[in-house]
């Protein structure tokens, strides 16, 4: 008999209510409030396997959508944050000194914002994620709810894309994806 594979389903966090053009990534902001329409898309179309673990990023927006699913408990891990933009958090885009953002668009897979994480920096912290011992202890079925930034790290750990294909990724608020390991 074939042992089953191993399933990861990713699900991004559903829309936020945040003013256009506000950098965000680690600050805690909340849902927006279509929250409840949201959360009826994500339950029609995550796969309804059931999850032998639920873990979260520790943000209200994940943490809040992964309780809700009631999918079973859901754990927080800070390794699943999204990308930190350091001293840019909570400010406008248009606020912050273009010279200096450019600098860090040109080549964000190795540079980052003042005091924030590359690209590099965020796959590390999700290898590390995967890299632990008990990540897989409860069964062979995880759900993270997390941030574009981690999926798309997780993108490039699991399938070994190059990292402009994975920084280029379109990931929906709400949009889940699946790796079968």
């Amino acid at each position: 008999m074939k042992k089953l594979k191993k399933r990861l389903v990713a699900l991004r966090h559903t829309p936020v209510a945040v003013r256009p053009g506000l950098c965000y990534g680690q600050i805690d902001v909340p849902l927006a409030a279509s929250y409840l329409d949201d959360l009826r898309g994500v339950q029609e179309t995550l796969p309804g396997v059931p999850y032998d673990r639920i873990i979260s990023s520790p943000l209200q927006r994940c943490f809040q959508l992964a309780t809700d699913l009631k999918l079973g408990d859901v754990h927080k891990d800070a390794r699943l944050l999204e990308l930190s933009f350091g001293h840019w958090e909570g400010q406008f885009w248009a606020d912050i000194p273009r010279v200096i953002s450019e600098y860090w668009t040109e080549d964000v897979v190795h540079r980052a914002p003042p005091a924030g994480e590359s690209f590099l920096q965020i796959i590390e912290r999700v290898q590390t994620f995967l890299a632990d011992p008990e990540l897989w202890a409860a069964g062979d079925h995880l759900l993270l709810v997390t941030h574009a930034g981690v999926i798309r790290a997780l993108q490039h750990l699991l399938t070994g894309a190059d990292y402009a294909s994975c920084l280029s990724l379109p990931i929906r608020f709400g949009e889940h994806r699946v790796w079968e390991l």
